[in-house]
């Protein structure tokens, strides 16, 4: 069966919660005598499936029916629900397994091509995570590495070929591992079905789907069913098909002022939620309110503050990870003494209160405060580091007591303390074993809340150990086998257990299906919702656009749809904003707060409070209105000085100029685990400068300057980011390198063609720009300039290491020909007596790690296009040095930073920029 299927979207409505009404739907459209058999219905989220099965069944009940329940799951159950799984489905260690088995069979030079600096074999466990998620996502795109690679060679966009044919043969190894295991991998699955798609597929209905990948996508295409959808009627345009959101969508919401209210730290927002609970859920079931937990963070102050001031708790439906129970904190302390074999890990595992429980009997009354401070003092006292190491001293029952304590640690980990290679079969014994020792004896409380959430980790963690025994019998280490069960419990969570009623903490994505009637939603700042994909590994934004799979844009446009669906549906909603994170520092209120038509008035509420010196995040919020309120504009000096970029604010809008460049608001670094853009371009610049040194300056052998370009990263990448990055930080980095290879090999061709490095990180003098008003001076930093002797030519480099970094025309000038740029034209008199007397190019060099080989963009600009940007210099200048501020730019951006919204820039609503 190869031929599209009819299918529909059907709009649910807006009067009833989605899973009541897709309930509905089900059994008046697709199952009327209650009869589910050879029916999937896929749902947005597992809650979602959860909620849908009791909706149909408290139904099928009211309607005289016997239920028998279709196959329910989400998208990454397609497999299983489609019976395409010739083998069991591999659970998560074991996937990442397989591709570490990969990384270590290739040999070193298709290792290079994955990263360019060689990839130590120490290193591959925390490498192949990363490796394993591209790898899913090529499958959910309906394809292997190896297609991936065809692919590439006919679309640039796709990156470097050889690059895929490398992590193609990582994932031949890879699936010949999983096969030899009697396993397989979900995706792939799919991929294979999709060249055979089975000639018995079933009925599908989608239910709150907003993002199909394309795998499913085209299998759902070949069934018969539906998508349900709960979306206002005017935002039918944003659904495609599939009922699936658009990417890009963005249109004004049904968002009032009144729906924001505004807190300060974790702590003052868990007070303000619980008291908007106190003011609209009086009179109701506790069933019937909830509360959206937008930001993780806010979780354990809920819960705290529920059960000190409130008779009814708050219970999260995704509470705290099993990592951070007292089982997984426990396996934690075993492998940190496995890996470290420490000293003070011995008094790291007696702290435990379980170890502490567990081995009191055969330590004795004086247990644990006396035996742990003998353990500290004589730690400190002899500065014992090894866990095996001779003890000293002449206290004999000191010594007794260390020793007892050792020997039952030793007892206590038992095989795992030896560190050998063994098979996973055995170290998943071993770890059952730890738990089997210390919890053994303990005698639960069935009503005890804190017993209850402890045997519910135990059986879930004890699972996850026995997930480790589908690695057969592949042979690793200790460590390698705990941090495997380590990495697969952090990501799986234990609801906590609240007794009496308790109001749930709902997840994000989870609120399109919970029917609560009042809802109030916590920590919806900038970075929560919506929440970034995070550092691309090999498939970057562009490349996922391309490919089709999930990108920033569709969360952003399906996180919009929701919540205006989530204004529409509820009987009572507030919005809580924070100030501040859980470090204190300042953080920006969502930007889907401002597509709404009242943006002005939520902007002015979080302002109210604000000293103008107020540091907003790096992400902006995008607005969108057609009308504008008032700028405030208060008494200041203005510039006599900027720098070039600033035009560039300027001729977006005077006001975007006044907030960045007269009152001085600044953006916030976003810390985190990766490197962000400002931090690529500091390493990448700084290492392309140092290419004007006297030893490397007149080099053409790309080999010499191969090893220049790295040795010098490699040194400035450690003085930023120490001896030991974050692996994802590490991947970034090899990507860098990947760029500098390629940049060596550019300067060799560009030096052995005539061109000769005169100047890098130019600081020239600043350029009087002279108008009515005054003289305004222009100051700027030029990347690069290169003179050609014998042509008499200069020409000025600018680098360029943003994603998708576009030509120079496209980047300075509007489709009118109008000016939205000048920095290039303006470096052209910054440059000084440098290029004085010759023909001046002016030109971009992208550094992207996508592309094949690098080069020189340069501009197509005459005398007369110059000339007019000299012109459009003087305008700013002579509005600059006037104070004129207010006005409004009629043109807009698609990627807005945080001070645009309130410039009032990207706030009208077009498909399309009139200057892209």
């Amino acid at each position: 069966m190869s031929s599209i299927a009819e299918r529909s979207v059907h709009f649910l409505g807006m009067d009833t919660a989605m899973m009541q009404a897709a309930a509905s739907r089900l059994l008046d459209r697709w199952m009327p005598d209650g009869d589910g058999q050879g029916l999937v219905v896929l749902t947005g989220t597992r809650r979602g499936g959860r909620i849908l099965l009791g909706e149909l069944a408290e139904q099928a009940r009211a309607r005289g029916l016997a239920l028998a329940p279709p196959a329910i799951g989400t998208v990454e159950d397609l497999a299983r629900l489609l019976g395409v799984l010739e083998r069991p489905g591999a659970p998560g260690m074991a996937l990442v397994r397989s591709v570490e088995h990969g990384l270590r069979g290739v040999d070193a030079e298709t290792l290079r091509r994955l990263v360019p600096s060689g990839l130590a074999q120490a290193d591959a466990q925390a490498y192949a995570p990363l490796l394993e998620g591209v790898l899913a996502d090529l499958a959910r795109a309906g394809m292997r590495a190896r297609e991936m690679a065809r692919r590439s060679e006919d679309d640039a966009r796709l990156g470097e070929p050889g690059v895929w044919r490398a992590l193609a043969d990582v994932q031949a190894l890879s699936e010949e591992w999983l096969a030899a295991r009697g396993l397989s991998h979900p995706w792939l699955a799919v991929v294979d079905a999709l060249e055979r798609v089975p000639e018995h597929l079933p009925t599908i209905v989608l239910v709150g789907v907003a993002i199909l990948p394309p795998a499913a996508r085209y299998i759902i295409a070949r069934c018969a069913g539906e998508a349900m959808v709960q979306v206002a009627p005017e935002h039918a345009d944003a659904l495609d098909a599939m009922g699936c959101v658009r990417p890009g969508y963005r249109r004004e919401i049904d968002l009032r002022e009144t729906h924001v209210h505004f807190a300060g730290d974790l702590h003052e927002q868990a007070e303000l939620a619980l008291a908007l609970i106190g003011e609209h859920a009086g009179g109701r079931f506790v069933d019937e309110v909830a509360i959206g937990i937008c930001n993780e963070e806010l979780s354990p102050y809920l819960v705290r503050l529920g059960e000190e001031s409130s008779h009814v708790g708050v219970r999260p439906s995704r509470g705290m990870t099993l990592a951070r129970s007292r089982p997984g904190v426990l396996l934690a302390l075993v492998r940190d003494l496995v890996r470290d074999r420490a000293f003070v890990g011995i008094t790291d595992l007696l702290r435990h209160p379980d170890v502490e429980r567990s081995l009191a009997p055969e330590l004795g009354e004086r247990y644990p405060g006396e035996a742990i401070a003998t353990l500290d003092a004589y730690r400190l006292e002899h500065l014992a580091t090894a866990f095996d190491e001779p003890l000293r001293g002449n206290q004999r029952y000191a010594r007794a007591l260390i020793e007892r304590a050792r020997r039952e640690v030793r007892t206590l980990v038992g095989e795992l303390l030896s560190r050998h290679e063994d098979d996973a079969v055995a170290w998943r014994d071993a770890m059952l074993g730890v738990l089997r020792r210390v919890y053994e004896r303990y005698e639960a409380n069935p009503d005890d809340a804190g017993d209850r959430v402890l045997c519910a980790s135990l059986e879930a963690i004890a699972g996850v150990i026995e997930e480790l025994g589908s690695l057969g019998e592949e042979r690793l280490d200790a460590v390698e086998a705990l941090d495997l069960v380590l990495g697969e419990i952090a990501s799986r969570r234990l609801s906590p257990d609240v007794e009496g009623d308790a109001i749930e903490g709902v997840g994000w994505l989870e609120l399109a299906s919970d029917p609560a009637r009042v809802l109030v939603l916590g920590g919806f700042n900038e970075g929560c919702v919506p929440t970034r994909m995070g550092t691309p590994v090999l498939l970057t934004e562009r490349m996922r656009e391309t490919l089709g799979l999930e990108t920033d844009a569709d969360r952003e446009a399906r996180d919009l749809l929701m919540l205006d669906t989530l204004v529409r549906t509820r009987d009572h909603l507030a919005i809580v904003v924070g100030r501040r994170n859980a470090d204190g520092d300042p953080v920006a209120p969502s930007r889907l707060l401002f597509r709404t038509s009242q943006w002005f008035a939520i902007a002015r509420a979080w302002a109210e409070h604000s000293p103008c010196t107020l540091r907003l995040a790096r992400k902006g919020m995008v607005a969108q209105v057609s009308a504008f309120g008032s700028r405030p504009i208060v008494e200041h000096d203005v510039p006599n000085s900027v720098r070039v970029t600033a035009l560039r604010d300027y001729l977006a809008s005077p006001y975007l100029f006044y907030l960045r460049h007269v009152l001085g608001l600044e953006e916030i670094r976003d810390f985190s685990c990766e490197l962000d853009r400002a931090s690529v371009g500091t390493l990448l610049h700084g290492t392309l400068a140092r290419l004007s040194a006297p030893e490397i300056v007149d080099c053409d052998d790309p080999r010499t300057l191969k090893a220049f370009l790295l040795d010098t990263h490699a040194t400035l990448a450690r003085d930023l980011l120490g001896e030991e990055p974050l692996p994802v930080v590490r991947v970034q980095l090899a990507y860098q390198r990947r760029v500098l290879e390629r940049a060596a090999r550019w300067q060799s061709d560009r030096r052995r063609a005539g061109w000769r490095i005169v100047a890098t990180e130019r600081q020239g003098d600043e350029y009087p720009i002279e108008c009515h008003a005054g003289v305004l001076g222009v100051r700027g930093r030029i990347d690069r300039i290169d003179i050609h002797d014998e042509r008499d030519e200069a020409c000025i480099i600018d680098y360029k290491s943003g994603s998708g970094t576009k030509p120079p025309h496209s980047t300075h000038r509007r489709r009118d020909g109008t000016w939205k740029d000048l920095q290039l034209p303006m470096y052209r008199h910054l440059a000084g007596e440098i290029v004085e007397g010759r023909t001046v190019r002016l030109g971009f060099v992208p550094l992207l790690p996508e592309q094949n080989q690098i080069d020189v963009h340069i501009a197509p600009w005459d005398k007369d296009d110059l000339a007019s940007a000299d012109e459009a210099a003087r305008e700013c200048a002579e509005g600059i040095l006037s104070g004129r501020f207010d006005a409004l730019e009629r043109f807009g951006a698609h990627h807005e930073q945080t001070l645009r919204w309130i410039a009032g820039l990207g706030l009208l609503d077009r498909s399309k920029e009139a200057d892209s």
